[in-house]
């Protein structure tokens, strides 16, 4: 066989190149997520169809004390937004008074939005007060809460009316 560039035989030469196009072939599909085959990871997924409080059971807070998984064979689609279930009571309780469950403020940071701000609330910072679910973004704000309940739920409660209004 002739030789090529760098001493190498055209055989050799063209086997390089070959490889060499498959690795980048391979590299550009692994770039654009596999073209039309992308599977979007479970929490891209969660997110696009608006899973709420992030997976966690909003019932179990009040039966078992405890910020809780859901478990995605329990699933309800409640107000545009998919809510996940511990177990099957879990979710018949949400299905006879989901508002008695839903956490106050659309799921904001209870102690963000009394300082006039609005952050997202974390599932695993809660409290019940007055047999209402609030959220908070810390640890910290929660123990505000802890400190002064009726305060910070009056300026919350302010926050929210004039967000509401802005929001129609």
């Amino acid at each position: 066989m002739p030789l090529g560039t760098g001493g190498l035989r055209v055989g050799d030469f063209m086997a390089r190149a070959i490889e060499r196009r498959r690795v980048c072939i391979a590299l550009a599909v692994l770039a654009t997520g596999g073209a039309l085959g992308y599977a979007a990871p479970a929490a891209e997924a969660d997110a696009m169809r608006n899973l709420a409080l992030q997976g966690y059971d909003p019932v179990a807070y009040f039966t078992l004390g405890k910020a809780t998984p859901g478990d995605p064979q329990f699933e309800y689609a409640w107000a545009g937004a998919v809510y996940r279930f511990a177990s099957a009571r879990d979710m018949a309780l949400f299905k006879i008074g989901p508002e008695r469950y839903l956490p106050q403020f659309d799921s904001l940071c209870t102690g963000s939005l009394a300082a006039g701000r609005k952050y997202p609330g974390d599932p695993r910072n809660w409290l019940i007060q007055d047999g209402r679910l609030y959220l908070f973004g810390s640890a910290a704000a929660r123990a505000q809460m802890a400190r002064d309940p009726a305060a910070t739920k009056a300026r919350a409660d302010a926050a929210w009316a004039k967000l509401s209004t802005t929001r129609r």
